[in-house]
């Protein structure tokens, strides 16, 4: 039987739950310096793409 106490492990992993489905549900903030490195990273893949479009075709004998 489960004790009845609010200090008891049933208690706070209700508490635990409750908290992770409030955090699910809110909608997702991001931090201001992922954000700034997402944007790094698609201009480094676009200038990736671009330098790979420039290079001269290379003939192996």
């Amino acid at each position: 039987m489960a004790v009845g106490k609010k200090n008891s492990g049933f208690f706070k992993q209700d508490a635990v739950a409750a908290r992770m489905l409030a955090d699910a549900k809110r909608p997702q903030q991001l931090n201001a310096a992922v954000v700034q490195a997402m944007k790094q990273a698609e201009r480094n893949r676009l200038y990736r793409e671009a330098q790979l479009a420039k290079q001269k075709p290379r003939f192996i004998r």
